[in-house]
């Protein structure tokens, strides 16, 4: 059997005593990405043009606003750490102008990671501020339409 391979007589993974405090995990993770200068270069390249820029922000905040919806007690598992440090990274979804959490948004919510090749990191941010785009054009046509029967 390779040494690698879990058998039954193998301890659990992790056990009830091991398991971190939601809090802390956020804490350290929130710490790790404040005290990082790293920002992706595709990303500060997108974010350059005002008009990505402002959709950029427009895809972050929604996703902000989404967390900041549910009940926030890790008891109620509404939200996980990842969300939470998004929302403490952007002052509760209040800036999302920081590097900090435009890395973080970037890795853990758009899967662009700091190896990510560029051009597809470009295609992952692109596609993202399209959608967001198409979704705003769609709620103004349809904020002006009324459906077919209705005077």
């Amino acid at each position: 059997m390779p040494p690698s391979a879990i058998t039954d007589e193998d301890p659990p993974l992790s056990s009830s005593s091991e398991k971190k405090d939601p809090e802390d995990e956020v804490r350290e993770i929130v710490d790790e990405y404040r005290s990082s200068t790293y920002l992706n270069p595709v990303v500060l390249s997108f974010l350059k043009e005002r008009h990505q820029k402002d959709l950029f922000y427009e895809v972050f905040a929604r996703q902000a606003n989404l967390i900041k919806s549910r009940c926030q007690s890790f008891d109620y598992c509404h939200v996980t750490v990842y969300d939470r440090v998004l929302l403490c990274l952007t002052d509760n979804g209040n800036r999302f102008d920081n590097a900090a959490a435009q890395e973080y948004f970037c890795e853990e919510f758009l899967g662009i990671n700091k190896d990510a090749n560029a051009v597809v990191a470009e295609r992952i941010l692109r596609h993202h501020v399209i959608l967001k785009a198409i979704l705003a054009q769609g709620k103004d046509f349809y904020s002006t339409v009324r459906p077919l029967g209705y005077p």
